[in-house]
């Protein structure tokens, strides 16, 4: 026969154990609703640089050459102030980024020779950045006549970045408008699968996401991608600048 302190201690471990397993039930039931509190650290890739654009609205591919000076492709807006015609420019030989004040010194020496002064002494760089000036340089450019050729370009007001293995470059005012389409779509349970898709389909380079910039509105369905409509930015923004 049990004693009654046997008797005790038994009952108290199937108390401990039943309390236990209730607590690991809650637990778990926490976790479906709120997710993972503790998730392991996300790895962030660094972006590579794809292309920027300029205060003049002109949009540029960069193609940055191992051991040598980047190549930039410039997209021309249509400017009544523009000096040229607008759309592609030919492939720049190698492209350089100063400052909008040096890179006109560059062409005043440039015009006015000796060519070999137009870069002498003058801060460099081979990366574009925000604020900066980009100063392309053609051997022989079609756009005049085939002769030696320089064009400093307005400061660069915004970059173009991919993640690796992406194959989605977007520029920073597009990444910011998508971050809010997002947190905008979860709020509405119904359009997040319309979302989850959309997402999906622009890692396989074919979403209307490429159309960020060119407006968005809200549909039963959740999330609707209308191009062409200006969205915040309007039609000569973001997502439609030249």
């Amino acid at each position: 026969m049990k004693s009654f302190k046997e008797f005790c201690s038994e009952a108290l471990k199937s108390s401990v154990v039943q309390a236990a397993a209730r607590q690991r039930y809650v637990r778990q039931g926490i976790q479906k609703q709120v997710g993972n509190t503790n998730p392991r650290p996300r790895i962030s890739q660094p972006r590579a640089i794809t292309g920027f654009q300029t205060a003049r609205g002109s949009k540029y591919t960069y193609n940055q050459k191992p051991g040598s000076l980047p190549q930039t492709q410039r997209t021309a807006p249509n400017d009544p102030y523009h000096p040229t015609a607008s759309g592609v420019k030919q492939k720049s030989d190698y492209t350089i980024f100063t400052t909008p004040k040096d890179s006109m010194t560059m062409r005043q020496r440039f015009v006015s020779g000796p060519k070999e002064t137009t870069f002498k002494g003058l801060p460099m760089q081979k990366k574009p950045e925000l604020g900066k000036a980009p100063v392309e340089y053609w051997k022989k450019y079609a756009e005049k006549g085939g002769r030696e050729a320089i064009h400093p370009g307005s400061r660069i007001t915004d970059i173009q970045t991919a993640t690796p293995g992406s194959g989605l470059g977007l520029f920073g005012a597009q990444r910011k408008e998508l971050k809010q389409r997002i947190s905008s779509g979860l709020k509405n349970p119904k359009g997040i699968p319309t979302l989850k898709q959309q997402i999906k389909s622009a890692r396989g380079g074919s979403s209307t996401l490429s159309n960020v910039g060119r407006g968005v509105e809200a549909s039963p369905s959740g999330l609707k991608f209308t191009p062409g409509t200006g969205g915040n930015y309007g039609a000569s923004g973001i997502g439609l600048a030249n």
